[in-house]
């Protein structure tokens, strides 16, 4: 009977190692397959090949609405569009620190911000963009006050992926099949552009209006206000240059923000005490006609070229190109951390 149940043992045992270890095999080919995704961005922040002059970063604004070639063309700096989804300034910051640990540091970094994002956003911070890299550091200090559970059962194969199978699995089989295919993804996976198929204005926007005849009122997130310094800080200790900036929104919506200009304030002084630039466009004659937009906050096609050439006519300006970057710097006054 004793040999019996140990054979039983054994048997269990080997079962349970055998399935173990077809798990963690799993694993790191759903990992290997992640990482190849170029189209997935985190995956492209960790590639460690991204020696971009200019890394603009923010919500889906920045994704549809800066077009990286206009720029390059025009100033002779490389560009990357590190549009997000959603306007979780925290969650931006955790992506910038994703790039900076695995990919050599842009000399500029844009930061697309307007009052609006001041508020506690409606979409959070997507952990799952960190899930690939927890068996790293980085991976883990990125998501550790935020889902402690996963980074304390990373060790149990398969389960992240169990947690998050509709989002990263598709983007690991997209990028096993990239690798087995020898090729990239196109044009997005060099800036990270993702252009518009939107060229209608959609008139959601009118049903806000009609549901807000007054206006309404946008209370500033405590958390949001702090993670702003903190993106600027980190920019700072890391010797980039932070230029802010605000893209058009259509003048209709911005109209219905009654407490605007405070919020508004608020992000000016927070720049002015940093001595980084906030360069705002919502006042610029595109505003003004729901021709450039397909929804009160996203510009069309037509709308994109135009604020895309004319961030590109401001970096001239002020001498951000190749070969007058540094005198940019050295324009800059000494500043500390702000607090």
């Amino acid at each position: 009977m004793k040999t019996s149940t140990r054979k039983i043992l054994l048997k269990a045992s080997f079962i349970l190692v055998s399935l173990y270890g077809l798990g963690w095999a799993i694993e790191k080919v759903l990992d290997f397959g992640i990482r190849h995704n170029y189209d997935f961005k985190p995956a492209m922040a960790a590639s460690g090949n991204n020696p971009f002059d200019v890394l603009v970063i923010g919500p889906s604004r920045v994704d549809y609405m800066m077009d990286p070639s206009i720029v390059e063309k025009k100033t002779n700096l490389s560009c990357y569009d590190f549009g997000l989804n959603g306007n979780n300034i925290e969650h931006q910051l955790a992506m910038l620190k994703l790039w900076l640990h695995y990919s050599p540091k842009p000399k500029y970094v844009f930061l697309e911000a307007t009052p609006e994002y001041l508020a506690t956003p409606k979409r959070g911070y997507y952990d799952f963009s960190f899930v690939p890299f927890l068996d790293e550091v980085i991976g883990q200090s990125l998501l550790k006050d935020k889902n402690q559970k996963i980074v304390d059962t990373r060790y149990i194969p398969l389960l992240k992926y169990a947690h998050y199978n509709s989002i990263l699995v598709p983007e690991a089989m997209v990028g096993l099949g990239l690798w087995l295919s020898g090729g990239g993804r196109e044009w997005q996976a060099q800036n990270g552009y993702i252009r518009t198929p939107y060229t209608k204005f959609d008139h959601t926007f009118d049903e806000i209006k009609s549901h807000n005849p007054k206006g309404y009122a946008l209370k500033v997130s405590g958390k949001q206000l702090q993670a702003y310094r903190e993106f600027i800080n980190l920019a700072k200790s890391e010797g980039i240059e932070l230029i802010v900036y605000e893209a058009p929104l259509l003048k209709e919506y911005t109209d219905l923000h009654t407490n605007r200009s405070q919020l508004l304030s608020k992000l000016d002084a927070l720049c002015q005490e940093a001595n980084v630039p906030y360069w705002k466009f919502d006042d610029h004659p595109i505003a003004q006609s729901r021709a450039y937009f397909f929804n009160a906050n996203h510009l069309n096609q037509a709308g994109t070229e135009l604020f895309s050439n004319l961030l590109a006519n401001r970096m001239l300006e002020c001498g951000l190109t190749e070969k007058t970057s540094f005198a940019f710097r050295n324009n800059q006054k000494e500043t500390t951390e702000i607090h």
